[in-house]
C-alpha cells in the first residue's frame, strides 16, 4: 500500500469494494519478565528487548491458541492459560469451542500437549 501513503486515496488505486479475509490473525506480545528481576519493566529501557507473534489460522480460538504456543515455553502454559480465557472467554459454547479447538491440536506439539494437559479437566467434566 505505498500509493496510500504517498497520497492517492484507496478509490484511486482501485479498491472499490471491502476485501473480506478468510483468516483470523492474533498478535500476541512477548514479554521477557525473567530476565529483568529487580527492575521497573514499565519505565525503563528493558521493554526494548520485547517481541510480538501472530497466530493465523481459520478459526478464532485456533488462531488465539497458536498466538499463545508461539509466545511462551511449555513451563509457563498453566500459568498463562487462567489468564488468558478469563477475558475471552465469556460464554459457555466460547468456552466449548477452544476446548475443541485444542483438542484438535493436541499432538501438534510438546507446547499443545501441555495446554491440553491444563483443559483435561475440563473435558471430563463436560463430556467432551
Amino acid at each position: 500500500m505505498p500509493l496510500v501513503m504517498s497520497g492517492k486515496t484507496i478509490y484511486d488505486i482501485g479498491f472499490t469494494s471491502e476485501v473480506i479475509r478468510k483468516h483470523v490473525s492474533i498478535k500476541e506480545a512477548v514479554l521477557p519478565f525473567e530476565k529483568f528481576q529487580g527492575c521497573d519493566v514499565l519505565l525503563g529501557p528493558e521493554m526494548r528487548s520485547t517481541g510480538e507473534v501472530m497466530g493465523v489460522d481459520f478459526n478464532f480460538h485456533v488462531a488465539f491458541a497458536k498466538a499463545q504456543i508461539a509466545a511462551v515455553d511449555g513451563r509457563q502454559l498453566r500459568r498463562m492459560a487462567l489468564a488468558c480465557k478469563i477475558p475471552l472467554i465469556t460464554t459457555v459454547s466460547e468456552a466449548l469451542a477452544t476446548v475443541k479447538a485444542l483438542r484438535s491440536l493436541k499432538h501438534s506439539s510438546s507446547k499443545m500437549l501441555a495446554l491440553h494437559d491444563y483443559f483435561h479437566p475440563v473435558e471430563e467434566e463436560l463430556d467432551l
